[in-house]
């Protein structure tokens, strides 16, 4: 069994939790409450002025490695052993008590375990083409609520681009159709040079420093509020949750988060493209005034079970928003195949009696 980070609670000296739903320390047995004492978040700093090497604190806390998949989480000093959040094998306590600082901020939970379960629901509920059975068999199993490290970038970015831009005409030609000459309007494209600029500063550009989840199942449950609800790190956050430390350098994760960027140039730069279609697009973008922090964002990891076979599921702790996999009917997907070629088969079939 894992064990997670507690508080003492002032009152009557019970294991006390943080609460999503309160905001607060509460305590499961008497129902106190602690607020916690935030403070504004840590702001950005220049790339080149962020240390390549992990900060470290002196704290109470242990680090726990998995050998597995390579995730490292901060574990109470109690803790004699715990299984990984991600992979589920045994975590390697180390002994030393200064650990790598798990990120500079922490945006909290907003959702519990109620909420992330009753997401689960309304998400299996909506599945198309699964089987009959699996709103009611499917079984939600080992829900973890888990802190996700991560950079937060801002950036500029300028883009010189050319491309060959197409713009449509019509001309009458003759066309046989049905051994029949017919007179027919054909479209045609004139294709001119075309060129231009564009130039955006971006903000809040999330990449991912963890281990443990893959940049899909992120980006999937994107958006987390990183304006109102993200505070400077305090240990009270984790009570209750694990968190995982940060795996990559800032300098590491901004390649990502670069090619990131020149993805949403080279689109921006399409748009800008006159014409009525495009062809040879060529996109040269250059960044500058390139800025980061690292923040824990809540994520719930989840199971669920059907028919004997194992799920994940990985739920945003501020939306509940739901990225996961679940099983396909192949019955439902082939009668669904079947009815769109007989419906062609009937259009076409009509299209040549007329």
């Amino acid at each position: 069994m894992s064990q997670t980070t507690t508080q003492q609670c002032g009152a009557c000296g019970a294991p006390a939790e943080f609460s999503p739903l309160d905001q607060a320390i509460a305590c499961a047995f008497c129902r106190a409450k602690r607020p916690i004492a935030t403070a504004p978040a840590v702001q950005q700093q220049p790339l080149q002025a962020i240390s390549a090497s992990m900060a470290v604190r002196q704290t109470n806390m242990r680090t726990a490695k998995c050998a597995t998949c390579g995730a490292t989480a901060e574990v109470a000093p109690t803790t004699a052993a715990m299984h990984c959040a991600f992979c589920t094998h045994p975590l390697v306590l180390e002994a030393s008590t200064e650990t790598r600082l798990p990120a500079s901020n922490v945006v909290p939970f907003r959702v519990d375990k109620a909420g992330a379960a009753a997401a689960f629901t309304k998400w299996i509920s909506g599945l198309w083409f699964r089987p009959n059975d699996l709103k009611t068999a499917a079984r939600l199993d080992h829900v973890r609520g888990v802190y996700i490290p991560s950079w937060i970038f801002s950036a500029s970015a300028y883009s010189q681009w050319s491309a060959e831009a197409g713009y449509h005409y019509y001309v009458d030609e003759v066309q046989v159709v049905n051994g029949q000459k017919q007179m027919q309007r054909m479209q045609k494209t004139r294709w001119e040079h075309a060129q231009g600029q564009h130039q955006h500063h971006y903000q809040d550009l999330f990449v991912s420093a963890s281990k443990g989840l893959s940049v899909e199942e992120l980006v999937g449950i994107e958006p987390f509020d990183l304006h109102t609800s993200m505070f400077q790190f305090e240990d009270d956050f984790l009570a209750g949750f694990e968190a995982e430390c940060l795996a990559i350098t800032a300098q590491s994760a901004w390649g990502p988060g670069e090619t990131r960027v020149q993805g949403s140039e080279r689109s921006a730069c399409s748009a800008l493209v006159p014409g009525d279609t495009q062809r040879n697009l060529q996109v040269r973008t250059q960044t500058s005034n390139v800025a980061a922090v690292s923040a824990l964002v809540p994520v719930y990891i989840a199971a669920y079970l059907y028919k004997e076979a194992v799920f994940r599921l990985v739920v945003n702790g501020q939306t509940a928003k739901i990225v996961g996999k679940a099983p396909w009917s192949w019955v439902k997907i082939t009668l669904a195949v079947l009815s769109v070629i007989a419906i062609i088969a009937i259009i076409v079939i009509a299209s040549q009696s007329e």
